[in-house]
């Protein structure tokens, strides 16, 4: 038997429910969840009685089959952890890869790393006053 995404969750335990349907949307991991229930009377189960739906809304969704309906709106957390992690580390990467390579280019040319100016002999920036960490000079 195939076992349902986590992010699908188990079905209500209840009696009157006849089909449960889940749908979650996000990129690339699936960020937000919507879940729905038919209810049928526990004699005849192909007597529909209602719908229920935890998603944002009363109009069908073109992209969800029924019952599962409205704007998905319930956070799947791990998957916005998972996300942020996917998006963010790159842009880290960038970020600081550039900071990084700006001070290696400022000690190769003799200009202090915090401002750019071209760096004394005394040890400390007349420019900005920061410590002068070039190699050469400590």
């Amino acid at each position: 038997m195939d076992r349902p995404p986590l992010w699908a969750g188990f079905p209500p335990t209840s009696g009157e429910v006849v089909a449960v349907s889940t749908a979650a949307y996000g990129w690339p991991i699936r960020v937000l969840r919507v879940r729905g229930a038919v209810l049928a009377d526990p004699m005849d189960t192909s007597a529909m009685t209602g719908q229920t739906s935890d998603g944002l809304g009363r109009f069908a969704n073109p992209f969800v089959a029924e019952p599962a309906w409205g704007v998905a709106w319930i956070p799947i957390w791990w998957g916005l952890a998972a996300n942020t992690l996917l998006v963010a580390s790159p842009l880290w990467v960038v970020w600081t890869g550039s900071a990084w390579a700006v001070c290696l280019r400022r000690r190769s040319h003799g200009r202090c790393v915090s401002c750019g100016y071209p760096a004394g002999t005394a040890g400390v920036c007349s420019e900005c006053g920061a410590k002068d960490t070039h190699p050469s000079r400590a």
